[in-house]
């Protein structure tokens, strides 16, 4: 039976030894950029462009690259070593703050820094007040680390129905490249092959 290349279950990560990210089955991968309000708080993304790729291709983790976002072999000249967290589960390790209609989950240390959470106060104040569940999602939704997740009161993860993609995040106030920002349940394989 021939492989079906674009099909969705197909779609995946692969995350190599010392090396870049193996993107696998044709997805998109689109540049953003945050849009900001008067007062310098993040308010939404904005695509800027529509990256060209191959079916598959390889993306930049040693941060070293001369062809950014992708991947030019520089891992290898450099001796790149990556610290890779094997078998990371986030609800091992998130705190979990208790609100009046949504629970919050927050790892701290996955943080990409984008700063959506300061929105309107904070969303940690927003998940004390009444009438503010449209806002707290769209904070969740913006987050582009995965630091913040937002879950019903029975436990069970409320996350956005994105398409399978992957942004590249720009952060034009800070002048930086933000996180690479995978979109849509992608199963991401690592090194010794957890998912």
């Amino acid at each position: 039976m021939r492989e079906n290349a674009g099909s969705e279950e197909e779609k995946r990560i692969e995350v190599l030894k010392n090396g870049p990210f193996l993107v696998k089955r044709g997805i998109p991968l689109i540049r953003e950029k945050i849009v900001t309000g008067e007062d310098g708080i993040p308010l939404r993304w904005e695509m800027i462009e529509k990256i060209e790729t191959n079916e598959s291709y390889a993306l930049c983790r040693c941060g070293e690259s001369k062809n950014k976002p992708f991947c030019d072999g520089t891992h290898a000249k450099i001796n790149f070593v990556a610290n890779d967290v094997e078998n990371f589960r986030y609800n091992d390790y998130a705190r979990i703050f208790r609100g009046i209609s949504f629970d919050l989950g927050d790892m701290r240390e996955i943080c990409s820094g984008a700063s959506f959470c300061h929105r309107e106060s904070s969303i940690w104040n927003l998940i004390n007040q009444e009438g503010k569940e449209n806002v707290i999602r769209e904070i969740i939704a913006s987050c582009p680390s995965g630091r913040l997740k937002l879950f019903s009161k029975n436990g069970d993860e409320i996350e956005e129905d994105y398409e399978k993609s992957i942004s590249v995040t720009e952060e034009p106030f800070r002048r930086v490249s933000g996180a690479i920002w995978v979109k849509g349940g992608i199963p991401i394989i690592s090194p010794n092959g957890f998912t």
